[in-house]
């Protein structure tokens, strides 16, 4: 029987489970709808998927080797345990392997989800060209994973990465962290929705009325309405874009990569790319320009890298 991992990717309102096998070959994907109301629904629904996904993809394959699970928020790896994740109520850490040994008898393994991606880029994607380079996710929080040598840098508590808190305006609106002008309140994309919304009220003509009553307003969106000359639009579009251009700079004057892969749902449509681009290789330090060979979105698909990554956590150690 082939072998492969169990792979679970835990994202926002979902929990996509798929087999992987060790060249990143992905078959059955399955979707779970996930209640986020409280953290112990959460954990008991995802339970229940993956005895599902078992029970109806597995059944005639044999067990996986491990289940791989990339999950929102703070992971201890090396324990299992999932220690946080600011977007679900009533959070308390639980050891999700733990859990999957006792009610599978599975070995599981866990990360969070940028590290996910970045293993993903590490193993399937960018990592077979780069030995050097930052996976930049800006989504609904904005984070890096920091590759280094050909291996993901982790930190001592495997919280590496996690720049949503940069201050890139010093002078900007105070961030939950106490601090003020934070990068993930400018740039990411619920900041950028909710930048649009505090606007309308000043900007009575914005074409962002009708987009915000009709339930179809998101970072894609705006961005194009700023390319067509909406004032509102425009407005948010460059302030989020001025913060990623400053916090790309530091990044490569810090790290000195050889690329910097873009993902997460703000940036998927690419448009603000050519000018990122632009600015870094203009505003670096010149030996970080040098270095620079590529700011590209990911080639791994913004659908298809969660569950890629949930692939690379299971075979981490393998491959």
């Amino acid at each position: 029987m082939p072998e492969y991992v169990l792979c679970v990717d835990q994202g926002g309102t979902k929990t996509n489970i798929a087999r992987g096998d060790k060249n990143g070959e992905i078959q059955d994907i399955r979707r779970f709808i996930i209640d986020l109301s409280d953290h112990a629904i959460v954990v008991k629904q995802i339970f229940d998927a993956i005895d599902v996904y078992l029970r109806e993809n597995c059944i005639r394959l044999g067990s996986p080797l491990r289940i791989g699970m990339g999950v929102k928020g703070y992971a201890d790896r090396e324990k299992g345990i999932w220690k946080r994740c600011i977007t679900i109520p009533n959070f308390t850490p639980v050891n999700l392997g733990e859990m999957a040994y006792d009610k599978f008898g599975i070995n599981a393994v866990i990360d969070n989800d940028v590290h996910a991606a970045t293993l993903a880029e590490l193993y399937y994607g960018a990592g077979k060209q780069y030995k050097n380079y930052i996976y930049y996710n800006i989504g609904t929080g904005i984070a890096i994973g920091i590759v280094s040598e050909g291996k993901l840098i982790r930190g001592s508590t495997n919280y590496s990465g996690e720049i949503g808190h940069m201050v890139t305006e010093t002078e900007g609106d105070l961030c939950p962290c106490g601090h003020f002008g934070c990068l993930e309140g400018v740039a990411s994309g619920a900041a950028i929705i909710e930048q649009v919304r505090r606007g309308l009220s000043e900007y009575p003509q914005s074409g962002m009325h009708n987009i915000n009553s009709n339930g179809t307003l998101t970072s894609h969106t705006v961005f194009k309405m700023a390319e067509e000359g909406d004032v509102l639009a425009g407005l948010v579009t460059n302030r989020a874009l001025r913060s990623i251009q400053l916090s790309v700079i530091s990044i490569l004057n810090i790290f000195n990569p050889e690329a910097i892969i873009f993902g997460g749902g703000v940036m998927a449509d690419g448009l603000l790319l050519p000018k990122i681009k632009e600015y870094a290789y203009k505003y670096s330090l010149r030996p970080s320009a040098w270095a620079l060979k590529e700011v590209c979105l990911s080639k791994l698909g913004a659908n298809r890298v969660g569950i890629l990554g949930a692939a690379a956590i299971g075979w981490e150690d393998s491959i």
